[in-house]
């Protein structure tokens, strides 16, 4: 898979992307012609890119589309209740794989730390800068690889988490 536009991915972050295949990313680390990778720490751990990585930024600016697909035609000759109970299904899934993701990629973070990869946090104002400036990456894929209904969805779901964070955060 190659991303075309990688460049209007990597500018709000001040890089000139170059557009490579999974396959490919591995080789251009190890020969030092990319510094810079975009992805969650489990994908680096899990693609085997970890031991050439010496920075992780801890925040994600791109949120993660979880899908599920559902052959349209055969769901709409489903009876109604049976659409209902699939929707029900998927939006219950979807919850359970995201706590999955962050979990692993907690976890994943954390062996990155232990094999003394530098963590970078972004400051309060820096990180309100990068959600800013990645907007336009997100409306992007509308129409083209998901629906504005997805998108929205997955940008409320990830407010809930936020806010859930910063309680959590609060409390201690």
């Amino acid at each position: 898979m190659r991303l075309e536009n990688s460049t209007f991915f990597t500018r709000p972050f001040g890089a000139d992307g170059i557009p490579l295949s999974f396959s490919e990313v591995e080789f251009a680390l190890n020969s030092g012609k990319v510094e810079v990778v975009f992805g969650p720490p489990a994908a680096v751990v899990v693609l085997g890119w970890y031991p050439y990585i010496r920075y992780i930024v801890m925040e994600c600016t791109v949120p993660v589309i979880i899908a599920s697909i559902v052959n349209r035609e055969v769901f709409q000759k489903l009876p109604e209740k049976a659409r209902s109970i699939i929707k029900k299904f998927v939006r219950e899934q979807r919850k359970i794989l995201l706590k999955r993701f962050r979990r692993d990629n907690e976890i994943a973070m954390l062996g990155l730390m232990k094999r003394g990869v530098n963590i970078i946090r972004f400051s309060p104002e820096e990180m309100k800068h990068q959600r800013e400036a990645t907007k336009p990456f997100w409306d992007s894929g509308v129409g083209k690889f998901y629906s504005r209904e997805l998108l929205n969805n997955i940008l409320r779901d990830l407010e809930a988490y936020r806010a859930e964070q910063n309680r959590m955060e609060n409390k201690n």
